[in-house]
């Protein structure tokens, strides 16, 4: 898997005749882990299958949540894994040219893989002790604060109102959907201002994402996973 996951990262990406079948599946639900590459697929055009999935069909499949999303070409398999928005952003031109723009695409992945799975991840059973973890977590010096100030950092030193490079990229959809899930208050003890208040310059990249037509034409498309 994984040589044949260099050769298509590596091959050549030009949309021509023999352009390769492209799945996609995940969940039904517009966390950002999926939903950047479904948008950024429609935003460039691309044709590919959304298999949009429950939880019987993914365990029939012998897949499980942390693997997801699966990207498939021509039948090779991707798990879930930043490589998969590399190519992504490689094939939709959504993706930065030079090698110090790849490198802060691939840390904006882990960032929010790692704010994703911290706050995911608590394991209280008692509500009240669950709220307690998440505040310490988002606290000034808890570790998802701390993570995602290297994002607020970013966007205050990138004059183009980007995360990375001076055009958008995938990562710029991967982090507005996940500034919308921490924000949406379905996490016990994350402040629905939370982002806004600690960091501001983060929710204004978010709003700037969410503004652009090709996105607001997404939601309108798929209401039911949209709080208008």
């Amino acid at each position: 898997l994984k040589s044949r996951l260099r050769y298509l990262l590596h091959a050549d990406l030009q949309m021509a005749p023999g352009t390769p079948q492209i799945s996609l599946s995940y969940l039904d639900h517009p966390f950002w882990r999926g939903e950047c590459l479904r948008i950024g697929l429609t935003m460039a055009q691309i044709p590919f299958q959304d298999n949009r999935l429950d939880w019987n069909s993914l365990c029939n499949k012998g897949w499980y949540p942390g693997c997801l999303p699966v990207l498939e070409v021509d039948g090779a398999i991707i798990g879930m894994d930043p490589s998969i928005a590399e190519y992504v952003g490689k094939m939709t031109g959504f993706y930065p040219a030079d090698p110090k723009g790849a490198e802060a695409f691939e840390l904006v992945f882990q960032i929010l893989t790692f704010v994703s799975d911290t706050l995911t991840n608590v394991k209280e059973r008692d509500p009240q002790r669950k709220i307690q973890v998440r505040q310490q977590l988002v606290s000034p010096s808890g570790p998802v604060s701390q993570a995602l100030v290297h994002l607020e950092q970013m966007l205050q030193s990138n004059a183009s109102g980007f995360l990375v490079g001076n055009s958008f990229t995938i990562a710029d959809l991967a982090s507005w959907r996940a500034c919308g899930w921490v924000s949406s208050g379905i996490l016990d003890g994350v402040a629905t201002d939370y982002v806004a208040k600690a960091f501001p310059s983060l929710m204004q990249h978010h709003y700037k994402i969410d503004r652009m037509p090709e996105v607001q034409n997404w939601m309108d498309a798929h209401a039911s996973n949209y709080k208008r």
